[in-house]
This record gives structure tokens, sequence and C-alpha cells, in this order.
């Protein structure tokens, strides 16, 4: 246990300690009487070049921390390690704070810029959210998705737009359908037909007529064009209120054939924009 080794006043920024102390006492938080506490290396705070003072007769200190006041201790008084916590008791929100450091400490107040009062007593941040939504189609709604879009995300509500992060797809085809242009293609559109992902081809034995059995998976990717030696990137968020769907091309024509036992399983990943 390590004791001060002569006395000290409320604003004295240095703990007299003997040389072995100074040298062997770890920097951190600690309590001397009632008082917090936390021992520093840096050199005495008297200490020049004109004025050197020996820097292992003692150590720097910050003085009162961690709720406490500063008060005189006289010598012999023990110096405590706070640790896992350092001083501030357990915080009335429970919230216990690792800056990696310092030891962990419990906190009752953080200091949190952005943070906006959404109700008494409670402060709301600004979050980035990332949803997920999975839709398996059936074979009978697989056939007819040329005629006849299939919805992935439902109308986000007014003034909300999707912003497409990404979508895979996972074809489990038992039976092949017939009837595939060789250039047919698939997309994800929104209800006005405007292109939100880039196009897959499907045709040509790529995709829906594969060669059964299989299990095929492929992603769509948010929309770019090449245009003057430089990819831009297209919109690829609804317009207000509107779902998101997929869609195959195929000169307006149904696939026929597949089999009972297919199914197209879509995950898509998209952000919210609230443009109220």
């Amino acid at each position: 246990m390590t004791a001060i080794n002569a006395d000290v006043s409320a604003d004295q920024e240095w703990l007299p300690l003997s040389d072995a102390d100074s040298l062997s006492l770890a920097s951190g938080f600690y309590t001397i009487d009632s008082e917090n506490v936390k021992i520093e290396n840096g050199p005495h705070p008297a200490s020049s070049v004109s004025n050197p003072i020996p820097k292992y007769n003692g150590r720097r200190v910050q003085r009162g921390v961690g709720g406490s006041t500063a008060a005189s201790h006289t010598s012999g008084a023990t110096l405590t390690r706070y640790y896992p916590e350092a001083p501030g008791g357990t915080g009335s929100g429970g919230v216990t704070v690792d800056n990696t450091v310092d030891p962990p400490f419990a906190a009752s107040t953080i200091v949190a810029p952005g943070a906006t009062e959404s109700a008494p007593d409670e402060a709301t941040l600004s979050t980035v959210t990332i949803y997920q939504r999975t839709v398996t189609i059936l074979d009978a709604d697989i056939k007819t998705l040329p005629t006849l879009a299939v919805e992935l995300v439902p109308a986000l509500g007014a003034d909300k737009v999707l912003r497409l992060i990404g979508a895979t797809q996972v074809l489990h085809l038992v039976g092949d359908y017939i009837g595939v242009d060789a250039s047919a293609t698939m997309a994800l559109v929104n209800e006005d037909s405007t292109y939100v992902s880039q196009t897959l081809k499907v045709g040509d034995t790529l995709f829906f007529d594969y060669g059964a059995p299989a299990d095929l998976i492929s992603t769509f990717t948010p929309r770019i064009r090449f245009s003057t030696d430089v990819y831009e990137d297209i919109p690829n968020f609804l317009t207000a209120d509107q779902a998101l769907t997929i869609s195959v091309g195929n000169s307006g024509v149904d696939f026929t054939g597949g089999d009972p036992a297919n199914t197209l399983t879509v995950v898509v990943w998209y952000g919210v924009v609230d443009l109220a």
C-alpha cells in the first residue's frame, strides 16, 4: 500500500512520495481519504531549468476528480487504486465507459454532440438504419414475371423514398422454364418502371432455363452507367411512396414449364430517405 510521506494542502498538484513509490506507482485513478485523484507522469509543477526539482520524490496529480472535492491530507494517508472503475460512482444511467487507456468507469452523464431531446430525460442520436426484406416467389408467380412484377418492398409512405444498397436472389430450379428469350433480362424497378438496379441477363440458359436441377445465385447492384469515361450514379431510389418490385424483360411473354417446387428467393437491403 502506497502512502504520502508529507502533508499536502487542498491545492497542491504534487503528492510527496518516497523514491521507491514514485517509481513503482502506476498512473491512473486513486482515492486518498475521501478525495479522488488521478496520478500522472508529468514533472513537478514548480520545476524549471533554473530551479529543477527531483523527478522521483513524488508524482504530479489531478485533484478532486470524479465528483470529489480536493482536501488536505496528512503524512501517512494511503492511496487506493480504483480498478476496474474510475471515480464517479455507479452512474445513474448504468453506462460503463472504456476508452482503452484509463480504467473503465461508470458515468451518469455522457456528452453526445448532435443528440436531441426526444422526451423528458431522454435523448436521441441520429442513426443510419439498413433494412432487410426477404421475399420468396413461387413457381406460378415466376412464370408471370414477364407480365406481372412482384412486390419486394411495399410503399414507404408520403415523403419517403428507398435507396437501394443491394439485393441477392437464389433460384431453386427443379424444372426448367420454357419460352425464355436468349436476351431476357431481370431488374429491380419501381412502380413507374424506373430501373433501380443494374439489369441481369437471365436468358440463353443462364438462369431460368439453366438445366434443372440447380440452385443459382445472382446479385443486383445499384444502377450506374458508363458515360464520358466516368461511371455516373443513376438515382436508384424510388419516388416518394412507391413500392420496389422485381420484373423480367421477356418480350412481354410469360414462361411455361417450370415445376411446382421451383422458388425464387430475393433478399433486399435498403435505406430510407425521409424528405419531410
